[in-house]
């Protein structure tokens, strides 16, 4: 861990002050500052940034919190935030664990291992879940029959409601498994797969394939067990998603997800790379492979994901041949006007 040391200056009207990293200067010129700060001031008072630049596979850390008129500079980095649909990456790396060990194969029928009632006759494949090709909604149309409060809208969408919408409310076309759309319903489902096969909670799956081997240990998907601090969403309720977990219900620190890039830079790490490896072209210069997104220009070819829930905003991107990358996790609600300019600041601080 870097050392730190005491920073004070004043810019755009408001203050700045706090800790930053002795290494802050190299990675954050005035321009690329004021740029952020500006952004940061567009947030409600209470909004907490935590951030990690990854250059060359060692990652610096500065966080950022803001109260009326003050932005300060804070050391967060083994704080917890909500990081919403990047759970979909580790998903995908249970997924790929399970494939590689020879539990299962991509394209298998999803259906077998579930066990549950359904009109449904198209085959559902792995990959298809986890790629956002499935033809399934992005949510099950019983979804709105099941919230009880939409501050928290996914809690009581526990696995009788799925077992139902499999049952009296699925419909998919074939041409819809033939193009990408974006389905939390999709990767939620292949949570409860993965759990059934092992017969784990995925909490489970996650702690022993994922967070033990890479150092996490702030990182999880129940908040009753974190043992760091959980920084406030901002009024918002914490979300808890019910029979989709897989979908989006991890909390992490940057310095976790730090952890986690590293072993995604680990050319022997042969899950991760499964990933990585594109499964379904979107466009000219964009791509899924399990779970990550990917992207190709001139520049840089990146992974990259982002997430969003009642209280959080996050968003990782990573160029794996250069080792650089960035993560940006926020208590910006995903549903706040300014909720993309979470992936403006990670784009602005790309190393």
């Amino acid at each position: 861990m870097k050392n730190w040391f005491f920073l004070v200056f004043a810019i755009a009207g408001f203050k700045v002050w706090g800790q930053a990293s002795e290494n802050f200067y190299e990675y954050i010129n005035f321009e690329k500052r004021d740029s952020i700060l500006e952004i940061v001031d567009r947030f409600p008072a209470g909004t907490e940034i935590s951030i990690a630049i990854i250059s060359g596979g060692e990652p610096i850390f500065f966080g950022l919190r803001k109260s009326r008129d003050t932005i300060k500079a804070v050391e967060n980095y083994q704080s917890a935030f909500e990081i919403g649909s990047i759970t979909k990456v580790f998903t995908a790396t249970v997924l790929a664990n399970f494939v590689e060990e020879g539990t299962i194969r991509l394209n298998d029928d999803v259906a077998d291992y579930l066990g549950y009632e359904t009109e449904n006759e198209l085959s559902i494949s792995f990959k298809q879940l986890s790629n956002h090709t499935s033809g399934l909604p992005r949510l099950p149309d019983n979804f709105s029959n099941w919230v009880k409060d939409f501050r928290n809208p996914y809690k009581h969408y526990g696995e009788e409601a799925l077992k139902e919408y499999f049952k009296d409310y699925i419909s998919i076309k074939k041409e819809d498994q033939n193009k990408y759309a974006y389905s939390n319903l999709a990767v939620g489902l292949l949570g409860q797969a993965l759990s059934k096969i092992k017969n784990q909670e995925l909490e489970s799956l996650y702690q022993t394939l994922i967070f033990s081997k890479n150092n996490m240990k702030n990182s999880t998907v129940r908040r009753e067990t974190l043992k760091t601090r959980l920084v406030d969403g901002n009024g918002a309720l914490n979300w808890d998603l019910g029979a989709l977990e897989g979908a989006g219900a991890i909390l992490s620190t940057t310095q976790d997800l730090s952890n986690f890039a590293k072993a995604q830079f680990d050319p022997n790490n042969t899950a991760m790379k499964m990933t990585r490896e594109k499964t379904f072209e979107i466009s000219e210069n964009t791509a899924i492979g399990l779970g990550w997104h990917l992207s190709y220009s001139d520049e840089k070819n990146l992974v990259r994901h982002g997430g969003g829930t009642g209280g959080y905003r996050s968003f990782m991107a990573l160029d794996v041949l250069k080792k650089n990358g960035i993560i940006v996790l926020s208590n910006v609600s995903a549903q706040s006007a300014n909720a993309s300019s979470i992936g403006d600041i990670a784009m602005k601080l790309w190393p």
